[in-house]
């Protein structure tokens, strides 16, 4: 049996330089506080997997300690609520995100547990409603005015044991009242497909390029292709209002990383092996010629911050840029181990890791160049 694989890896860094003609516009971000023990007793966060920003508050869910948490504007704990379990106000392992809506509701999918809890600003649980997804992921979740939307991204119809094309090359994005009575499909937005590259007998293997990456101020919807720079922004009724546009240089993946690469081939490879035991396998690899073109999206209070795959990293940093109000107003520099997950008009608020992949809660102050 021979399996050929594709190996994906957007964490891969390539290298690349800031661009001259944009130097100007640079803008900075000053580290105003970090949490790291969010109990202040030892206890470090386990694995944040949603943050939503209030008024002066900060709200971050620890799917790993099952726990939704509140954080002032000067860093400190207003409350926590959740533990583990199936009961009212109690999380899963699979709970994928925080969201809030503009009328002050605290919405969170737990997944693992089929439904999603509501809560108020306060922490106090006030509902929880069923929620399935079908015929794919539930990958992104967003508000959008007082409802939910999220991205459906397709499962592939074929199996590893299993032949033919299958899969589907739309993620759709629904939009569903936080009653959970009604459920409507915004908007469908095509990617690359799947491509078919090892098959031998009944095993089939399909790895595709990195999906959309989607983000919302609330107010509008934002979509990506990760094949090129281009942003599609949608009102709440999936109505395209304006598409953002810049023209960028693929980098090819530089020599250096792909150490890295192989040391993930060596790693699938034994796993393959052992799967296979029955059945000696062969295992090469096909590995990506370039970056995408836009790796992450966020948004919120007019900013736009859009972290770019051609120009890689300088000194240790990922270019992001920086649009306002739709339009092009500069780029960041960010540490590679810092990723952005909220962004108000004057901070940025991420997930740094550190050399153990410990994870810390980051707020930056965000100032533009005339301000610097």
């Amino acid at each position: 049996m021979r399996l050929t694989v594709l190996l994906l890896s957007a964490a891969l860094i390539a290298l690349g330089s800031f661009s001259n003609d944009i130097a100007a516009q640079e803008w900075s971000a000053e580290r105003k506080f970090v949490i790291a023990e969010p109990t202040g007793h030892g206890s470090f966060w386990g694995s944040i997997s949603g943050i939503a920003v209030g008024h002066k508050t900060i709200y971050v869910l620890d799917r790993q300690e099952r726990r939704l948490y509140a954080i002032g504007d000067s860093g400190e704990v207003l409350w926590s609520v959740g533990r583990a379990g199936s009961g009212p106000g109690e999380f899963s392992s699979v709970s994928v995100a925080v969201v809030l809506t503009e009328a002050g509701e605290l919405a969170v999918p737990d997944l693992g547990n089929g439904r999603i809890a509501v809560f108020d600003t306060t922490g106090r649980f006030e509902r929880s409603h069923a929620f399935t997804a079908s015929g794919g992921s539930p990958l992104e979740w967003f508000a959008l005015g007082n409802h939910l939307v999220f991205g459906l991204h397709p499962f592939p119809n074929a199996s590893l044991t299993a032949t033919g094309t299958g899969g589907s090359n739309k993620r759709t994005y629904i939009v569903r009242t936080l009653s959970g009575a009604d459920e409507d499909t915004l908007l469908s937005t095509p990617f690359s497909p799947p491509m078919l590259i090892g098959q031998e007998g009944n095993m089939t293997v399909r790895m595709g390029p990195p999906p959309p990456s989607a983000a919302s101020d609330g107010r509008n919807l934002y979509v990506a292709s990760p094949d090129v720079y281009e942003i599609g922004v949608f009102d709440q009724h999936g109505n395209r209002t304006r598409t953002i546009r810049r023209v960028v240089r693929a980098v090819a993946v530089p020599a250096e990383q792909r150490v890295t690469m192989e040391r993930q081939a060596e790693d699938l490879k034994r796993q393959v092996e052992r799967q296979s035991a029955s059945r000696p396998s062969r295992v090469t690899f096909e590995y990506p010629s370039h970056l995408p073109a836009v790796t992450r999206l966020v948004a919120g209070d007019g900013i736009l911050i859009v972290r770019r795959g051609d120009t890689g990293t300088q000194d240790g940093k990922w270019v992001h840029d920086i649009f306002r109000d739709g339009e092009y107003a500069g780029f960041i520099g960010l540490p590679s181990n810092v990723t952005v997950h909220a962004v108000t008009a004057e901070l940025i608020i991420a997930v740094e890791k550190d050399e153990y992949d410990v994870p810390s809660l980051l707020v930056l102050s965000l100032k533009p160049p005339s301000t610097r």
